[in-house]
């Protein structure tokens, strides 16, 4: 049993040290490339990103609504991306693998047209 501990420790870290590395060499540098892209061309829109060991978020702010995208590890197996905007809460899991910068800032894209659809579904009401 203990050799069984020993192991999920081990894996535990590992898995900690690989998501880690995908913040600092995959995320922040999507995120960063995605607020100087758009900074500017979001009228009335605010992109800001925030990180530390344990998630990475991109939050778009903008009159009366906010928008996040969130980046975890809860376990050591699984990174889980939710994705927030007023009524819409998705999450996806993937295998770390998965997580790569052409998928990520696919999803940023996503994110970004869903978050505006909702600001002009507010204008017109």
């Amino acid at each position: 049993a203990q050799k069984e501990q020993e192991n999920s420790i081990e894996n535990f870290k590992l898995f900690r040290q690989e998501f880690n590395k995908k913040i600092e060499k995959i995320i922040q540098p999507v995120f960063y490339q995605t607020r100087l892209k758009y900074n500017d061309k979001l009228f009335g829109m605010t992109i800001t990103q925030a990180s530390d060991q344990d998630y990475s978020s991109l939050t778009i702010s903008a009159r009366n609504c906010t928008g996040v995208l969130k980046i975890t590890a809860p376990g050591f197996s699984k990174i889980n991306i939710d994705i927030i905007i007023k009524d819409i809460n998705k999450r996806i899991s993937l295998e770390p693998n998965e997580l790569e910068a052409g998928f990520l800032e696919d999803l940023i894209e996503q994110f970004i047209n869903e978050f505006k659809k909702e600001i002009e579904n507010d204008i017109t009401k």
